[in-house]
This record gives C-alpha cells, sequence and structure tokens, in this order.
C-alpha cells in the first residue's frame, strides 16, 4: 500500500490523543470503531473469571485494534486497552473503513495481513506455554518486542524499558519474579542491557539465533 495512500486514509479519520495510564472501556466503542495506532503503546486485555487480567497483546505504532470487526465478528466487550505512552490514535466508523477497504484492495490486504499476524502470533503463544518454559518464553518475547518497539543501532536494539515485570509475567505466563530474575541473569551474562529507562539487545546476544525464523 502506498504510503500516500494510507496517509489519506489517516487524514480522514477522526484523531484522539491520549496520555499513559488512561484506560478505554470497550463496552460502547469496540464494535462500532477501527483504530490505528500513531503513536505510543498500547496494550489489550481482559480480566478472567478469576477476576486476574491477561494481556492480550501488545499495539504497536501502525497496527489496527478492534480490526477484527470488519470481518463481522464482534470483538469481546469486555476488553479494554490501557494506554502505556502517551499516544496517538485515529479511528473510524466500521461502516466507513468496510467502504474503504472495498474499494482499495490494497488496504483490504494490509487489514487482512494484519489479522493473520496477529492469529499467528497468538499460536505461536499458546504452543511456547505448552511446549516452552518460563525462561524461554520470556526470551522469545525480548526478541519479538525488540522487533516491534526497539530502535535499529549499531550494535543491536535499544527499547524504551515502559513495561512492568508484571506485565512481561502476564504476557509470558510466568511469574513476576520468574519475569525479575531471568532479566537479571540476562543482564549478568550480557546478553542483554538492562535499567529502568531502558532495554538494549545486542546483535551478538543469543537471543537473536531465531531472528530468520521471526522474518
Amino acid at each position: 500500500m502506498m504510503k500516500d495512500e494510507l496517509k489519506s486514509f489517516e487524514n480522514r479519520m477522526l484523531v484522539r490523543v491520549l496520555k499513559k495510564n488512561t484506560i478505554l472501556r470497550f463496552v460502547e466503542m469496540l464494535n462500532k470503531y477501527v483504530y490505528l495506532l500513531k503513536e505510543g503503546c498500547i496494550q489489550i486485555a481482559v480480566m478472567n473469571d478469576e477476576g486476574k487480567e491477561v494481556i492480550k497483546y501488545l499495539v504497536k505504532p501502525g497496527d489496527f485494534f478492534g480490526e477484527i470487526s470488519l470481518l463481522g465478528v464482534s470483538e469481546s466487550d469486555e476488553d479494554y486497552a490501557i494506554v502505556l505512552e502517551d499516544s496517538v490514535v485515529h479511528f473510524a466508523e466500521v461502516e466507513q473503513m468496510q467502504k474503504w477497504i472495498n474499494i482499495h484492495p490494497d488496504f483490504r490486504t494490509k487489514i487482512y495481513k494484519q489479522i493473520g499476524e496477529r492469529v499467528r502470533r497468538a499460536e505461536d503463544r499458546f504452543v511456547s506455554m505448552n511446549f516452552k518454559d518460563a525462561y524461554a518464553r520470556i526470551c522469545s518475547f525480548l526478541t519479538e518486542f525488540a522487533y516491534d518497539f526497539g530502535k535499529l543501532t549499531e550494535k543491536g536494539y535499544e527499547i524504551k524499558n515502559f513495561l512492568t515485570h508484571d506485565d512481561i509475567a502476564k504476557l509470558t505466563a510466568t511469574s513476576r519474579q520468574t519475569v525479575s530474575s531471568t532479566l537479571n541473569e540476562l543482564r549478568d551474562q550480557k546478553l542483554i542491557g538492562y535499567n529502568t529507562e531502558v532495554i538494549q539487545i545486542p546483535f551478538a546476544s543469543k537471543l537473536f539465533r531465531t531472528k530468520s525464523d521471526h522474518n
């Protein structure tokens, strides 16, 4: 899809600036609008039957969310979004988006490709939880986190550290204590650089051994 064409769609969408820690409840909004994250980071979460928060996925800049409604499928109205970084969100009504994707096949392809990627990641996460130990799951997450949110440098990737240990635990089906000990272990082994501000993953780190698989 041409950048100027996507820009044209963005210009026709409504814009909302969301501050960090804002919580969006989708009970009345989710299946009426499709959202495009332009800046920041948003996590989509749900509360399970035991009252425990489950993080379903992170939304990175350039990603849509709420797009499943374009397939005529209603998303769970129990989902909610938490703004992890000050964010800029573009959004449009589902009916309008459906008109655009019917007229512009490249736009439709972009939407469907993202839906497919999200399904693939959900499947990968399911397999990971069943066949990988906690250490491997956390390492896999860090690699994916670097690709999605990291800045490429001469030595590797640098990611702003806006996730708590509890967030990472929820995304990897581990405990906060396990995340803390694993990050410390990786730092001690010089496989990552880590502090409260940034996470750095050098190209030489074994975390990138599966880079070709990711691409």
